[in-house]
């Protein structure tokens, strides 16, 4: 007994040691307090003993996963060594601004912390209803009864789809991510469901028919270098590997990213998009 008595003390000694070291070498490597986390109990004191439960936003193991809730994911974003928070539905509606004071979104699965903008998405704000959950479909609708504000989003237009991605950037480029909701999107371990995948099709698809769309209407010009010579660009009904009935003009239009490039433009009968007092002159106006 006196023997396994003094085992005791030596572990109990042994712990605060192991603790302190694996918190100091967690700021060079996170994976130290991984380690220390498979030990029952060890995560709770840790987190006790270091103050809370930052730290573990940045182990690869992260927190314990709870049943319901909030959990832990792999994430899919940075270096790889970060966590997704995975949310339960009822979990996400707490973050509205009552419950709880931060303020959460989601669009298409992924959680956005908007409460640097709490007068949008706060009490009485035009957003207030989209906090608290995934309400992808009503940004394109303004459908905010309680069968707009849902998370599918079949059946939309190429324009609709575009959109939506366009405002999943938004909130990427804009507000901190979070983390993902668990249900339609993304399943209890974070990963991509056949529905998330299927959306990401119908905006790749989306895309592609635009690109193509503005390629019948302003296709590439051809293009000749020789040594000693400026380039020549030109246009016929055959430029760009798109067979049309009109020939164009050479214009040289910018691009996303600060780059330009030659198009053919449509000088003769109605543009592409009409407006009043437009004169025939195809898209040159």
């Amino acid at each position: 007994m006196e023997a396994c008595g003094a085992v005791g003390k030596r572990i109990a000694m042994a712990i605060p040691v192991l603790l302190g070291v694996a918190i100091y070498l967690h700021k060079e490597d996170p994976s130290y307090l991984a380690v220390l986390y498979r030990i029952p109990g060890m995560g709770q004191l840790a987190r006790f003993w270091a103050g809370g439960e930052e730290m573990w936003e940045k182990s690869p193991e992260g927190p314990p996963r709870a049943g319901r809730g909030r959990q832990w994911a792999d994430g899919e974003r940075g270096d790889g060594s970060l966590r997704d928070l995975l949310f339960a539905p009822e979990e996400l509606a707490k973050y509205n601004g009552r419950k709880k004071r931060e303020l959460y979104l989601a669009i298409l699965g992924r959680v956005y912390d908007v409460s640097s903008a709490r007068n949008y998405y706060g009490k009485g704000g035009f957003y207030e209803p989209f906090t608290g959950r995934d309400a992808s479909r009503a940004f394109l609708t303004g459908d905010f009864s309680d069968g707009g504000l849902t998370d599918e989003v079949s059946g939309l237009t190429d324009e609709d789809y575009r959109a939506l991605d366009e405002q999943a950037d938004f909130y990427d480029s804009k507000y901190k991510y979070v983390g993902k909701v668990m249900g339609r999107y993304f399943d209890e371990r974070g990963k991509m469901t056949a529905y998330g995948k299927q959306v990401e099709r119908w905006i790749r698809e989306a895309k592609a028919a635009e690109e193509l769309q503005d390629a019948r209407a302003f296709p590439p010009c051809h293009s000749e270098w020789k040594q000693g010579q400026p380039p020549r660009v030109w246009c016929d009904r055959r430029s760009g590997g798109i067979v049309r009935d009109w020939a164009g003009v050479p214009r040289k239009v910018d691009t996303p990213g600060g780059g330009t490039r030659c198009v053919c433009v449509r000088n003769t009968g109605t543009p592409t998009h009409r407006y009043a007092g437009a004169d025939d002159r195809g898209d040159l106006e």
